[in-house]
């Protein structure tokens, strides 16, 4: 059984039995498992550490930092090649007619108005992972370029409404950095939100078509 199941459902059976003494006014008993409940808080609370401390370690290697082997150029950097995938991702949306231009780094400007951050990753060596991260700007909209072994890339919009609803959850290193972990699960891309769960990105792969009401 999962850690994380096995102290949660240890937890509730010692409550239940406090509440079961309680009742048959075994002050004792009561007092000696509200003991075992503390400590099991205990246990939960460091888990928790453990888990940010693990995402923490995790992310220190910038993901447009690690090289990877290019069939045509032999081994680039990550970060050229985030480039070279950032461009090519512009000169797509040129064609579906929608103006984009470089303000700087990682920041477009979309339409003349709204404002547009690219991430590019290549996948982890664990498999089906991506970090990827963009400086803290407000923007409109946030593209996540991953890149799995097969050089297949897919292209994650995430809408304003998303961005809205999760970004005050969002990641940041001490730069103020916001960092993304995306991970594939049954077919289905997912953004990890820190202290909560995995949210389901499926529906905005290659949603070009929002970026013409920026």
């Amino acid at each position: 059984m999962d850690v994380k199941l096995r102290i949660a459902k240890l937890k509730e059976e010692k409550l239940a039995r406090i509440s079961n003494a309680a009742k048959d006014g075994l002050t004792q008993v009561v007092i000696s498992e509200s003991r075992n409940v503390e400590e099991i808080e205990r246990l939960q609370k460091r888990l928790k550490e453990i888990e940010i401390a693990l995402e923490n370690i995790d992310k220190k290697t910038s993901p447009e930092s690690s090289p990877i082997l290019d069939s045509e150029a032999g081994e680039v950097s990550g970060k050229k090649r985030g480039r070279k995938k950032r461009d090519e991702f512009v000169e797509r949306i040129k064609k579906l007619g929608i103006e984009c231009r470089l303000v700087k780094g990682q920041i477009y400007k979309v339409n003349n108005r709204a404002l547009m951050g690219i991430a590019y990753s290549s996948e982890r060596r664990s498999g089906n992972r991506w970090f990827l991260g963009l400086p803290s700007e407000n923007y409109e909209t946030i593209v996540l370029l991953c890149e799995n072994r097969s050089k297949e890339l897919k292209h994650l919009i995430l809408p304003r409404k998303f961005i809205d609803a999760n970004q005050h959850s969002f990641s940041r290193d001490e730069n103020n950095q916001i960092k993304f972990n995306v991970c594939l699960k049954n077919g289905e891309y997912q953004l990890k939100i820190p202290r909560g769960d995995y949210v389901s990105i499926n529906e905005y792969i290659d949603s070009f078509e929002d970026l013409r009401y920026l």
